[in-house]
């Protein structure tokens, strides 16, 4: 079973006839190893200023913006949205000299193997202050990737040098170098986070960098927001919840660590007498650790519950008077900056046995309309098997291993827009 199969589109269909059109749903963007390939236009290449701009010698960093969404029969798209440079502005004091300015560039442009393509002299209306109006000068420094883009704004904001031209610290003002690029690219092309977007086909680079039905790159330029659709696109949305037994009695986490066993040590060291000897407190901490390890033998251990261990072979380490030490200091305080006991135990004793998943439960739908059919909604996958669901289809798994294994490759081939679930991201996710 797959995607397809819930909406009314084969595989086998023409992907994209002419214009791509799809309603966002999640956007990521960041510096990525630019291995774009892509041909650029004619008309591009003859423009000196984009030429600048996306040549140079920088870094193989490029900011890249990903966004995902899906279209109206129902397909997922991924579209890597590539060659928009991150971008700040300088501005230039009333008092510089042309002089100051040109070695500021100077400076400025020496650092392309950093990532800096272009400094260019623009325009602009300062936000700040009262200005009746007036336009001022800003250099805007545009840079091949994000990374390139906030250490140049570090550097400008320390002493510059340029030329024999001194910029002390504090000298050159900053504009715009917090604002995140990716803001900036959907105010650029006037895109609404949650709208509908369209590419022609003839600007779009097949790609394999997803796993959903079209996956494609193209130019930043290339993307236009369609502002005036308002319509919902029929995104698949899966449910999940996974059970898990307990492996130490308390309620599962998704990572085990020894909570449980620090809170029942420090809970056995109250109960006992305010006058009992340091000698005597860290012989009951020993006789504690070895009751959870060993069990046993131990009549004046109350509360102390067993620990499984990942590694059933492994023991005690060694060094057990050390950690019994820093134990003693944590639980009984008698430092000034006592350990923390769950990192004392956590450092230095064996991974314990995490807790088993026996289940997990997927039911999916589609936003704005009813759910599929039951048998095809509603999937259960367990562990060792169970009685018949009626209206769910049983996964039957042989070990935690092939249960988690099994739930992903399914999960992968239904390809769901929106993962939901109970406090999923507290316990499942992780």
């Amino acid at each position: 079973m797959k995607r397809a199969d819930l909406f009314a589109y084969s595989d086998e269909e023409p992907v994209c006839p002419h214009v791509l059109e799809f309603q966002a749903i999640a956007w990521s963007s960041g510096d990525e190893d630019d291995v774009d390939g892509e041909e650029e236009d004619e008309e591009d290449e003859e423009d000196e200023e984009e030429e600048a701009r996306h040549g140079g010698d920088g870094d193989n960093l490029a900011f890249v913006v990903r966004v995902f969404g899906v279209t109206a029969e129902g397909r997922s798209v991924a579209l890597a949205i590539r060659a928009f440079t991150p971008y700040f502005y300088i501005k230039v004091a009333p008092h510089w000299t042309p002089g100051q300015t040109r070695a500021l560039k100077d400076f400025i442009t020496s650092h392309k193997k950093l990532g800096v393509l272009l400094v260019r002299s623009v325009s602009k209306k300062d936000f700040y202050g009262f200005r009746n109006g007036k336009a001022d000068t800003f250099l805007r420094i545009d840079c091949r990737s994000l990374k390139a883009s906030k250490i140049m704004a570090y550097k400008l904001q320390k002493p510059v040098q340029g030329r024999g031209i001194a910029f002390p610290a504090g000298e050159i003002s900053l504009y715009e170098s917090n604002i995140e690029p990716i803001i900036r690219f959907m105010h650029m092309r006037d895109i609404q986070p949650a709208g509908w977007l369209a590419v022609s086909r003839k600007d779009l680079a097949p790609s394999s960098e997803s796993r959903c039905s079209m996956s494609f790159g193209t130019s930043w330029n290339k993307v236009t927001a369609l502002n005036q659709r308002h319509d919902s696109a029929p995104f698949l949305l899966a449910s999940f919840d996974i059970e898990c037994n307990s492996s130490h009695g308390d309620f599962p986490t998704p990572k085990k660590d020894y909570s449980k066993l620090a809170m029942e040590l420090k809970a056995a060291c109250k109960e006992l007498n305010a006058n009992t000897s340091e000698y005597a407190v860290k012989g009951f901490l020993r006789r504690c650790l070895e009751h959870a390890f060993v069990g046993g033998g131990c009549g004046d251990i109350q509360g102390i519950s067993r620990v499984h261990l990942r590694d059933p072979a492994a023991k005690l380490p060694a060094k057990l008077p050390l950690i019994i030490d820093d134990l003693y200091a944590g639980l009984v305080g008698k430092k000034s900056v006592p350990a923390d006991p769950l990192k004392v135990l956590n450092a230095a004793l064996p991974r314990v046995e995490g807790d088993a998943i026996i289940q997990i439960g997927v039911t999916f739908g589609i936003y704005g309309g009813p759910l599929v059919s039951t048998k095809d909604a509603r999937h259960i996958f367990v562990l060792g098997g169970c009685t018949e669901v009626p209206g769910a289809t049983v996964h039957v798994c042989s070990s935690e291993r092939d249960l988690i294994v099994k739930w992903a490759a399914f999960v992968g081939a239904m390809d769901p827009d929106l993962l939901m679930g109970y406090n999923i991201i507290g316990f499942d996710m992780e």
